[in-house]
Formats: structure tokens, C-alpha cells, sequence
């Protein structure tokens, strides 16, 4: 008497890798965007109120679609990688935002989460959403330096030149997409390979089962 599985091969599987990060990735994220709300509300004194308002709340809409994202990404049926990448430019904008409204410019400290959250995102999604992030990225660091350049803001005093700290800049966001790419690619091979012994598994637990009976 042979055993019918009508159920599909991979329904014993676990839950996608991607889907597992992503909600944890959506969970840092709101809760780095709400505290550095709350430190932005308070620091620096000399911000303007106008600024101030900005910035707290572009970062607590921030924290609030991560945080909407991370109660959703368990069901089947949510957007993973789209959900990511869209999460993942709000947060680098915003990141510039700063970079612009705190005339810090080019040399900012917060820019170097640009190329942490390419890294993070594009060893989750892939390759495409690599180059989308990257490219994203690597504008807005350009319309910085721009800025800085033309008087539009201050920026900070430092012996390295211009030109130098925006190719520093760039270069920081390529080794962040190319490694996260190779992660993606490391972990997508793993999992293939994981899934397939599964499968081989289940055939021959069929095949004894059927030779049994």
C-alpha cells in the first residue's frame, strides 16, 4: 500500500532564511530609528525647530513602517524583498537628511550606515536590490558633495579634501553591496543544498515505506 502525499515536497520545510532575517532586520531598524528620535528631540540644542521637527519625524515614520513591516513579514503572502529595499532607501534619505540639516555634509558619521544597511539588505536580497541600494547610495552622496561644494552647507573641517572623502564614501557603499551580494549567494547555495537532501530524504522514506507495505 503506497503512501500518497498530496501535500507539496517542500511543506515540512522551514521558514524562508529571507523572511527570517528580514523581520529581524525590521525590528533593529524601528527600534534604532525610534531612539535616535528620542535623541534628536533632545540634541543638539542649537537645531532649529523646524529642522528638529523634520528629522524626529521622518525617524518616527521610520520606526513606524519597520515596525509594520516586522508584525506582517511572518505571512506567506508579504513582499520580503521589495518591503526591505523599500525600508532600506526611507532609511539612507534620511540618513543624508541628517548629513544636510546637521552640516555635517560629506563627512558625516551617519553615512557610514548607508553602506551597513546595503551590506545588510543585499546579503538578504540578492544581487538587484544590491545595485538599486548601492545606486541610491552613491547619488545621494554625490548631491552632498554638491552641496558642500557650493556653499549649501558647511561641513566639517578636515585635512582630507573633497574629493577624496566622496570616493572614500563610495567606496565604502561598493564593498558594502559586493560583499552582501556574496553572502546572498554563499546562503542561497546552502539552503539549496539543504533542500535537496531533504528532498532525497523524503524519496527514499517513501521508497521504504512503499517496499514495507
Amino acid at each position: 500500500m503506497p503512501m500518497n502525499d498530496a501535500r507539496p515536497a517542500d511543506a515540512d520545510l522551514p521558514e524562508s532564511a529571507a523572511r527570517i532575517l528580514g523581520r529581524h532586520f525590521f525590528g533593529a531598524t524601528a527600534g534604532a530609528a525610534f531612539v535616535a528620535a528620542l535623541t534628536l528631540s533632545v540634541l543638539p540644542p542649537d537645531l532649529r525647530a523646524d529642522s528638529r521637527l523634520v528629522l524626529v519625524g521622518g525617524l518616527a515614520l521610520l520606526a513606524g513602517l519597520s515596525g509594520v513591516a516586522a508584525r506582517f513579514s511572518s505571512r506567506a503572502t508579504f513582499p520580503t524583498h521589495a518591503a526591505l529595499g523599500g525600508v532600506a532607501v526611507v532609511a539612507m534619505l534620511l540618513v543624508g537628511l541628517a548629513a544636510f540639516v546637521l552640516n555635517a555634509g560629506l563627512r558625516s558619521p551617519a553615512l557610514g550606515f548607508c553602506a551597513l544597511i546595503v551590506f545588510t539588505v543585499s546579503a538578504i536580497t540578492g544581487v538587484r536590490v544590491a545595485v538599486l541600494l548601492g545606486g541610491v547610495a552613491v547619488a545621494e552622496m554625490a548631491a552632498l558633495a554638491w552641496a558642500e561644494a557650493g556653499g549649501l552647507i558647511a561641513g566639517i573641517d578636515a585635512p582630507a579634501p573633497l574629493p577624496i572623502a566622496l570616493f572614500v564614501q563610495w567606496l565604502l557603499v561598493l564593498f558594502g553591496a559586493a560583499a552582501g551580494s556574496l553572502i546572498s549567494r554563499v546562503l542561497n547555495q546552502y539552503l539549496r543544498a539543504v533542500d535537496e537532501r531533504g528532498h532525497r530524504f523524503r524519496e527514499l522514506l517513501r521508497i521504504a515505506a512503499d517496499w514495507y507495505w
